[in-house]
């Protein structure tokens, strides 16, 4: 049951802690020209996970008043599915981004990601048109490792995934699924991001964004 939407802050399922939005995963060239509209124009050639997310909630992922952390790292279904994991947080905040590897574009980035050993993730504010923009280190894998787990995701036919992918979110829904990425604070306030695909439509004109980098 749908109980509460917005298309920015998300809405919330019947028996899930998270508030659920949807993201974008957009490429070097499509990530490059967002940030170009920025009025700093930092030079970034990276690939993006991207979403957009109340002021209220990047400001306190951006604040130097409260303790914060980022992880990147892999979660595992029943059927032995292996999904890759974003966190960010700030205090009691915790931001969850799942990406599935059924998908050829994220499975790109995955091995980007993994070859460089970093993950970027970009927060517009629609409110502001901000872009916030955090960089971690990934969990890297040796070439074989991520052939192995892309090809344990490409394995299950269409609707097995759908199927193994809708009880993921709903286990990642929960606030205590994962554990705190902040010494001595647990999640309270859990938001998740469930990101598909490439980005579409990134050379429409949109307003200028300020970019800030979170620290």
């Amino acid at each position: 049951m749908l109980t509460i939407s917005d298309p920015h802050r998300g809405f919330k399922l019947e028996g899930i802690d998270a508030h659920l939005s949807m993201g974008l995963l957009l490429t070097p060239q499509e990530f490059h020209a967002e940030t170009l509209r920025t009025r700093q124009r930092p030079l970034f050639d990276t690939w993006a996970l991207a979403a957009h997310m109340p002021d209220a909630v990047v400001r306190m992922l951006e604040s130097d008043l409260v303790p914060r952390g980022a992880s990147h790292g892999l979660l595992t279904s029943e059927r032995g599915v292996v999904y890759p994991v974003v966190t960010l947080q700030a205090a009691g905040l915790q931001v969850r981004i799942l990406l599935s590897l059924a998908d050829p574009a994220t499975q790109q980035w995955f091995r980007s990601a993994c070859s460089e050993g970093s993950v970027t993730v970009a927060l517009e504010v629609p409110e502001t048109n901000h872009l916030a923009v955090v960089s971690m280190p990934s969990e890297v894998k040796t070439k074989r490792q991520v052939d192995n787990i892309i090809r344990g995701c490409v394995q299950l036919g269409i609707g097995e995934a759908l199927a193994d992918a809708a009880h993921i979110v709903r286990q990642l829904g929960q606030r205590s699924a994962l554990p705190s990425v902040v010494k001595g604070f647990q999640a309270q306030d859990v938001r998740l991001i469930c990101t598909v695909g490439v980005g579409e439509g990134t050379d429409a004109a949109v307003p200028e964004h300020e970019e800030r980098v979170l620290n």
